[in-house]
C-alpha cells in the first residue's frame, strides 16, 4: 500500500485522536486504507466530528501545558517586524530605567508612584508590547521623562553615582537624546533625515 503525504498526515492525526480522545476511534477497516473516508463515515453515522473534537481537546491540553491564557496577548510576526527600530530603542530605554528603579528600591530610596511600576515583574511586557493606546515613539517619550525624574532624584542624593545602572542610563540619554531649546528631552534625529 502506497501512502500519499495527505494520507500519512491523516494517519498521524487519527493516531493522535486515538491517544487523546476518550471515545473509541473508528473500528472500520476502511480507516487503514482510506483514513479520510473512514473519518467521513464516522461523522455521517454517529454525527461526531472526531478531528474537531481532538483538535479542541489537544488545544486545551497544549494551552494548559504551556500556561497560555486568554488574558495574555501574543504577538504575531507582523507585529514583531513593525517599528523594530523604535521598539529596540524603547526596550533599551525601558531596561535602563527599570534597572535603575530596582537598584534605587534595593537601597531604600523612595521611587515616585508614577515610576514604581518599573519594579513589578510583568511590567516589561505591559509597557513594551501591550500598550495599544500609544505607539513606540510615544512610549519612548514617556520612558525618557521617567528617566529624567529618576536622574534628578539620583543627582539630588548622590548615592547612585557609583552604580553601573545610573552610569548606563546617563550614557544612553547623552547618546540618544538631546534637550531642545524649550528644555524638554527628545530623541536625536537620524543623520541624513
Amino acid at each position: 500500500m502506497l501512502l500519499t503525504m495527505r494520507s500519512l498526515k491523516l494517519w498521524h492525526l487519527i493516531s493522535a485522536i486515538s491517544m487523546h480522545c476518550t471515545q473509541p476511534v473508528l473500528k472500520s477497516s476502511q480507516l487503514v486504507t482510506e483514513p479520510s473516508a473512514g473519518l467521513e463515515q464516522e461523522e455521517t453515522e454517529h454525527d461526531v466530528d472526531l478531528i474537531h473534537e481532538c483538535v479542541v481537546k489537544m488545544a486545551k491540553e497544549i494551552s494548559d501545558f504551556m500556561d497560555i491564557t486568554p488574558d495574555k496577548q501574543r504577538m504575531d510576526s507582523l507585529m514583531v517586524a513593525a517599528n523594530i527600530r523604535n521598539l529596540s530603542l524603547l526596550e533599551l530605554f525601558y531596561t535602563c530605567v527599570a534597572n535603575l528603579c530596582k537598584i534605587m528600591d534595593e537601597r531604600g530610596t523612595k521611587i515616585p508612584d508614577e515610576q514604581y511600576h518599573y519594579i513589578k515583574k510583568d511590567d516589561y511586557n505591559k509597557c513594551i508590547y501591550h500598550k495599544r493606546d500609544m505607539d513606540a515613539t510615544e512610549r519612548n517619550v514617556v520612558v525618557m521623562k521617567d528617566a529624567d525624574i529618576l536622574i534628578k532624584i539620583c543627582d539630588s542624593t548622590g548615592d547612585f553615582d557609583d552604580t553601573s545602572e545610573y552610569q548606563l542610563l546617563i550614557r544612553l540619554l547623552k547618546e540618544r537624546t538631546i534637550i531642545d531649546d524649550g528644555g524638554s528631552r527628545r530623541l536625536r534625529q537620524k543623520r541624513g533625515s
